[in-house]
């Protein structure tokens, strides 16, 4: 965990940043894995902008830590 979830701002971070890995799965390892890699056209801008998600993302990842189960 990377809070304690313990008010909705702290709930409502945690849910967002589990929908924002979730978006960029979708949006990124689905058509990638579903299409020729030749035919999966990206620009070198909006690389750098999934790569900036990505970052920004596995940032909060990075601060996590376990939470023992009660």
């Amino acid at each position: 965990m990377f809070n304690a979830l313990r008010i909705d701002s702290e709930i409502s971070e945690f849910i967002g940043l589990k929908e924002l890995h979730e978006a960029i799965f979708h949006f990124v390892r689905n058509p990638a894995s579903h299409t020729s890699k030749v035919n999966w056209c990206i620009d070198e801008t909006k690389a750098l902008d999934i790569l900036t998600m990505i970052s920004f993302a596995h940032k909060y990842l990075d601060e996590s830590h376990r939470v023992p189960i009660i």
